[in-house]
């Protein structure tokens, strides 16, 4: 309380004068300001709040006012007020910064006390009557937070010192069929955990500035605590991305994994040859990646081209081998082409009890080709006909993506002598 001092004079029956001071304290407010107003690493162009507490340790209510100067960055709530005996108010600092680097600024409060009170300051000296009151400066350290896409784990550049930007992720050609992989990363340059989101579309999408409207941004008030993100990747035609969304932590990452699955229906029949335009189909899409409470997107162009395994028998159609008796043979050469101009393939032709190719196998360039030999050795009479199987792999995975068949006839209409084993009896 306000305090005020007077004495008592003792005096002995013996003469003695004994003097005693005596202090006293009348009832007051009694405020102080408690809190930290550290607001520590603070994203550039958010608000930032810092929680405060006026308290009053004295008998008497008190008041409270804020005193910002003009053209302050500081917004309290509420910005004056009572505060009851006992009591406590609490206050909301806050503040937007408008730009990167230490911001600091006083928050000063002015007391005030009841009438009686103020009467009471009124009666002690000039230095006891000024406005008390208390201060505290706020800061924070301001940064700015951005977005890139760099190079996932093991493409090329991403175990470089620096991991190189990924402007385009080009899968190249790939069998219908087929399945190619690659990555990204995305980077969250700044101080706080980020909700991501993934949206794709097919062709091509310019954006000015990195922004699009293309899919839905996370909602801003969303908490990257609680988030929970889908299970499914997200998919666009052949294109997929896993996961379509998630949670980044400070100045942390999160790798996207990138499909591309080409897929077409092969030719029904045969072996002959398919146009150029009929073998290939390009692909196209742009990916964006968006996060909650920011407007930039992340944008990524993303193709490939879906080929179509082709494979042509030189001569083309019924492949002849004439009258051929039994226990001879007769042996004709094809040629395997692979008219696709950009995979390599292999190639592996089924066999039969009449006809058998050699070699049965074999890998295939883009645009090469090989000599194989067809031999028809009949072991009963009649007309044979057959259709030996072709097998087309992929020279990568060693799946089948495409079939041809070579057609071939043969009439037998005698036995020949069995010709004898090398190194036999006579």
């Amino acid at each position: 309380g306000e305090a005020g001092t007077s004495s008592v004079v003792i005096m002995s029956e013996g003469g003695v004068r004994l003097e005693v001071p005596v202090l006293a304290e009348a009832p007051c407010a009694r405020l102080a300001l408690q809190g930290d107003a550290a607001a520590g690493v603070v994203r550039l162009g958010k608000e930032v709040r810092v929680a405060m507490r006026v308290v009053n340790e004295g008998q008497l209510p008190g008041s409270f006012a804020a005193m910002l100067p003009a053209g302050s960055a500081l917004l309290v709530e509420p910005a004056e007020g009572a505060v009851a005996a006992g009591g406590a108010q609490d206050l909301e600092v806050s503040f937007t910064p408008s730009e990167a680097g230490v911001f600091e600024e006083v928050l000063a409060l002015e007391w005030g006390g009841t009438d009686g009170v103020d009467d009471m300051a009124e009666a002690q000296d000039d230095d006891a009557a000024r406005p008390r009151g208390a201060s505290v400066q706020v800061t924070a350290e301001v940064v700015s937070q951005s977005f890139e896409l760099l190079r996932g784990a093991g493409e090329p550049g991403a175990l470089a010192r620096t991991p190189a930007p990924l402007a385009e992720t080009d899968f190249g050609p790939v069998y219908f069929g087929e399945a190619a992989t690659s990555s990204a990363t995305v980077l969250n340059n700044g101080p706080e955990a980020v909700v991501f989101r993934v949206a794709a579309v097919a062709g091509t999408k310019a954006a000015p500035d990195g922004v699009d409207e293309i899919g839905s941004a996370p909602s801003t008030d969303v908490d990257p605590s609680s988030f929970v993100p889908s299970a499914d990747p997200l998919k666009e035609g052949a294109f997929a991305v896993f996961p379509r969304e998630g949670v980044i932590p400070p100045y942390g990452s999160a790798t996207l994994a990138l499909t591309f699955a080409p897929t077409k229906t092969a030719p029904s029949k045969g072996f002959h040859s398919q146009e150029r335009e009929d073998q290939s189909e390009e692909y196209v899409y742009t990916a964006f990646v968006s996060f909650a409470g920011h407007e930039r997107r992340l944008r990524l162009p993303v193709r490939g081209s879906g080929e179509m395994a082709a494979l042509d028998v030189r001569p083309a159609g019924l492949l002849r081998f004439g009258d051929v008796a039994v226990h001879d043979a007769v042996d004709r050469v094809v040629s395997l082409v692979n008219t696709n101009g950009v995979l390599p393939c292999r190639f592996a032709i089924g066999r039969s009890a009449t006809f058998k190719a050699s070699p049965a196998s074999g890998d295939l360039e883009p645009g090469a080709s090989a000599e194989v030999t067809l031999s028809y050795g009949p072991r009963t009479l009649g007309t044979h006909r057959e259709a030996l199987p072709v097998r087309v792999l992929s020279a990568g995975s060693g799946r089948t993506v495409g079939a041809a068949k070579i057609a071939m006839t043969g009439v037998c209409t005698a036995i020949s002598s069995r010709r004898p084993i090398v190194g036999g009896p006579n």
